[in-house]
């Protein structure tokens, strides 16, 4: 890991701490690159047509009703200052790979002995915590220099429409994440095994 990812992960774990229960051990962290973080960008696609149009719109509407405002009636000028909402979306639509980059750099991802954990701290704390005894299936993506990323499923749930979707927490871009499997499937099956024994 990186110096200043090093130094990253030390100040998320401190601020992780409160968070977690008491006896509650860190098993495994660790920052993900936020360089690696490529295919948000892929929203450009839709984003920069979006936009382009948006501002072509918007001239072509302010040139059309500008005799109307050269005569005094500035209202007139609503209605191309209509599209400054389309505008608005189009250039958050293009802004949103930084700002998850952005989230990336100030972003933890830890296995307990209890829980798979996201913790995320640039504007104020946001956590994510999944109890390890209700994971399902883990998925892992691998490349060949061991960075990866891992997606744990965690039961089901029916969205507004009453369709039936998975519920996921992902671990992103963090190297060695075949080690990070072993360590979630490995404190999972203690946990259980700890479980079954104390029912019987």
């Amino acid at each position: 890991m990186e110096p200043d990812r090093d130094l990253m992960a030390s100040r998320l774990r401190q601020e992780l701490a409160p968070y977690l229960q008491p006896g509650e051990r860190i098993l495994w962290s660790a920052v993900p690159d936020a360089s690696r973080f490529w295919l948000p960008f892929l929203i450009w696609l839709f984003a920069f047509p979006w936009t382009g149009f948006t501002l072509f719109w918007i001239s072509m509407a302010g040139w059309g009703v500008w005799p109307e405002v050269e005569k005094g009636n500035w209202i007139a000028l609503a209605f191309p200052a209509f599209g400054l909402i389309f505008l608005a979306i189009g250039l958050n639509l293009i802004a949103k790979p930084f700002l998850m980059r952005a989230d990336a750099r100030h972003s933890l991802y830890a296995i307990t002995d209890r829980h798979a954990v996201h913790y995320t701290n640039r504007k104020k704390p946001i956590v994510r915590i999944m109890p390890l005894q209700k994971t399902g299936a883990v998925k892992v993506s691998v490349k060949p220099d061991g960075w990866g990323t891992l997606g744990i499923d965690a039961g089901t749930y029916r969205d507004d429409d009453g369709d039936v979707r998975t519920n996921r927490i992902f671990i992103h871009n963090v190297p060695d994440i075949a080690h990070a499997e072993r360590v979630l499937i490995d404190a999972r099956d203690r946990l259980r095994k700890q479980t079954e024994t104390t029912a019987t």
